[in-house]
């Protein structure tokens, strides 16, 4: 375990990685992930009429560790890009949750990056929070909020709004696909395909990662739930 093994610990110097390092967490952390350790060794190592004598210390251990956790996150939390240990302003280690400060901090270390390798992703300059993913993020809300502008075109939905515009679907204020380069994409399609045809998802979707079927559009890379809404605008 590389927090215990100094040769275990390695980091690397890619363009795309942010790696997140604790080697400075407390000794009653560190003896407490030993007994966790060593409870989850001892019940794979019984039968199972004495498994359960061992799943009570997993989790009094777990439990105990997830508190320590909370309180060191931040204290003991060391930022690491292309090898070089960074300096992290108080806004960016502000955040509601562990998981959303994670976020915001690899955002901001790989923006030049992301901005190089996919120069045509959309930028959501409108929205007053930064667009986050993952379960504490405020992606899947405010996709739903941009598919609620859609339906309801008069309705003011701030959040929606800014989605629609960083993706061009929105021009003075109101719905169209005409300055938008991902909507062109699907028209040129539909325009080769020829009048009453349709467009398959294979044709502008690709699964980017098989594990939890995550689809990206082919021509810009953008998630396919961006991508459904350029489809939603037509």
């Amino acid at each position: 375990m590389p927090v215990f093994t100094e040769s275990a610990k390695t980091r690397g110097n890619e363009e795309d990685s942010v790696y997140f390092v604790f080697d400075n967490i407390s000794q009653e952390m560190k003896d407490y992930i030993a007994l966790y350790a060593a409870a989850e060794s001892l019940k794979a190592s019984v039968d199972s009429s004495q498994k359960r004598f061992y799943e009570s210390y997993i989790n009094q251990y777990k439990n105990k560790l997830k508190q320590l956790f909370n309180t060191e996150f931040k204290e003991n939390m060391e930022v690491y890009y292309r090898d070089e240990k960074q300096t992290l302003s108080p806004e960016l280690l502000n955040g509601p949750s562990k998981e959303m400060v994670v976020s915001k901090i690899t955002s901001f270390l790989l923006e030049d990056h992301f901005n190089t390798a996919r120069p045509n992703y959309p930028k959501f300059t409108v929205l007053r929070q930064p667009l986050t993913f993952g379960p504490q993020g405020n992606f899947d809300t405010h996709i739903k909020q941009a598919k609620q502008k859609i339906a309801n075109p008069n309705q003011s939905i701030s959040n929606g709004e800014a989605i629609l515009h960083g993706l061009g679907l929105l021009h003075e204020g109101r719905l169209s696909i005409d300055h938008s380069i991902y909507a062109r994409t699907i028209k040129d399609l539909l325009e080769q395909k020829g009048p009453n045809q349709v467009i398959n998802r294979d044709e502008i979707l690709e699964c980017f990662w098989e594990a939890t079927h995550s689809y990206r559009s082919k021509d810009y890379q953008i998630e396919a739930d961006f991508e459904y809404l350029v489809l939603a605008a037509r």
